[in-house]
C-alpha cells in the first residue's frame, strides 16, 4: 500500500499516469499475495 501512495505522490503532473501505476501495482500486489 505504500508502494502505490508513493507513486502517486512522487508522480501529481500525470493523473492518468497515476491511475495507471496505482492500478498496475494494485495487480502485482494481488498476484503476489494469490501465489
Amino acid at each position: 500500500m505504500v508502494d502505490v501512495t508513493v507513486t502517486v505522490v512522487v508522480d501529481p503532473s500525470s493523473g492518468q499516469h497515476n491511475l495507471d501505476c496505482r492500478h498496475n501495482l494494485s495487480r502485482s500486489i494481488k498476484r503476489d499475495v494469490i501465489n
